[in-house]
């Protein structure tokens, strides 16, 4: 829809907008929408319904970061609205070079938990912020170190049972209190749940947002690295 860029920023015009512009999370996504809420940002939902297949020769990260642009994009045109920060994000688990997509059904999801058990995989999230008064479009990319428990069959088929991983790239959710499948070495945990808050944060500040105090964000209770956000939530 589209075309493809790896430049992180974009000015396309310059426009006067007002001071209290709204967010719109392009994302369906419910931890998504988890995260946002606990920074405090006043935001609505208008998911993007674009393919997200890959594109011959693209790496994660450049899939990843050409998908949340195309996701912002496409629901700023859809509305085109005078002004707005949209928001948008895909994410991908990676694994020796290759991403691990979101399973289709039952099956799939049994053979990326039986693949990942026990290794050592990264989580990239792409994220994009598109100011539709002034045009200008920022795509960038945060990677996490995951480390995935070596769970048993039987924990297996209750998480697949209770249809978790179904919606989740790699079949499962770091935060999923059931099944505790994976853990944090380094990075961002909210990036591993979907959305980098803390860069996206800075993001939507330079463009000049009106934001919520930073000490007053929360960040999840697995974030267990140096954040520049402010109190862990619960």
């Amino acid at each position: 829809m589209f075309p493809q860029t790896h430049h992180v920023e974009c000015v396309v015009t310059l426009v006067s907008k007002p001071a209290t512009a709204e967010v719109v999370l392009a994302s369906a996504s419910p931890r998504r929408r988890e995260l946002l809420t606990a920074l405090g940002i006043d935001f609505r939902v208008a998911p993007s319904d674009i393919a997200e297949d890959p594109e011959p020769g693209e790496t994660p990260k450049q899939m990843v970061r050409r998908l949340s642009r195309e996701k912002a994009l496409a629901v700023s045109l859809a509305e085109s609205l005078p002004s707005g920060y949209y928001v948008a994000a895909d994410s991908t688990v990676v694994l020796d070079g290759e991403s691990i997509a979101k399973p289709a059904d039952a099956e799939e999801a049994r053979a990326m938990l039986t693949r990942l058990r026990g290794t050592t995989h990264q989580v990239v999230t792409g994220f994009t912020v598109y100011d539709a008064a002034t045009g200008r479009c920022v795509t960038d990319s945060n990677a996490a170190d995951v480390q995935m428990r070596d769970f048993s069959d039987a924990e297996m088929e209750e998480s697949i049972a209770s249809g978790v991983p179904m919606d989740k790239a790699g079949a499962y959710a770091i935060q999923d209190a059931d099944f505790r499948p994976a853990s944090l070495l380094s990075g961002c945990y909210s990036n591993v749940m979907g959305l980098p808050a803390c860069r996206v944060v800075k993001t939507l500040a330079e463009m000049g947002c009106s934001l919520p105090d930073r000490a007053s964000m929360s960040v999840p209770a697995g974030c267990t690295v140096s954040c520049t956000l402010g109190s862990v939530s619960p």
